[in-house]
């Protein structure tokens, strides 16, 4: 095996790693946006005066209840928080996307060592995996889980139906584009 080919073993790895990285974190975040846009039920609690006061006025301003996202030192308001993640759900799925493509064209370059390739595509991730449901569950999770935050969301501030159409194709279409590149295994 020549250095090049070695390199692009490595390169079509990182590519896995990267594909499955970018899956999870997608995953997480827009579980995430999910949870903030279902609706809570309230909760009475019998509190101390001084705490009643405290509860009163974050329960008069909601933007108060603010929520901490890993990695981001400032807390943030829970729609916020819930924008940053939807959009850390898109970019997740264009990384991935990039991801996937690079670690096709690497596949293809090694097409030449078949035994090389095998070898390679024993690489235990989600775009090696042979069964069709493990390798698209977790690919449209993130598609899924971010349309329905969205949906909710909308649903509870009563926008227009117009509304739902470009936030869903910015969710939807990186993670279609995805299962697309990924419909047969990276092998």
């Amino acid at each position: 095996m020549t250095e090049a080919q070695k390199i692009l073993l490595t390169n079509l790895i990182e590519a896995l790693r990267q594909i499955q990285g970018c899956l999870v974190i997608a995953i997480g975040a827009s579980l995430s946006a999910l949870v903030l846009a279902v609706p809570r039920k309230r909760v009475q609690l019998e509190l101390e005066p001084e705490l009643t006061t405290i509860v009163t006025k974050i329960e008069a301003k909601p933007e108060l209840a603010n929520i901490s996202i890993p990695g981001m030192s400032v807390p943030l308001s829970p729609s916020i928080a819930q924008a940053v993640l939807l959009l850390l759900t898109l970019v997740m799925g264009i990384l991935a996307d990039y991801a996937a493509d690079s670690a096709n064209d690497i596949a293809s370059q090694l097409r030449s060592l078949p035994s090389v390739l095998a070898a390679a595509s024993t690489f235990p991730s989600i775009a090696t995996s042979r069964n069709l449901p493990m390798r698209f569950i977790p690919i449209l999770a993130p598609a899924v889980f971010g349309s329905l935050a969205v949906c909710l969301q909308l649903l509870r501030e009563k926008a227009p139906v117009t509304a739902f159409l470009y936030p869903l194709l910015f969710i939807i279409l990186p993670y279609l584009y995805l299962a697309h590149a990924l419909w047969h295994p990276i092998s």
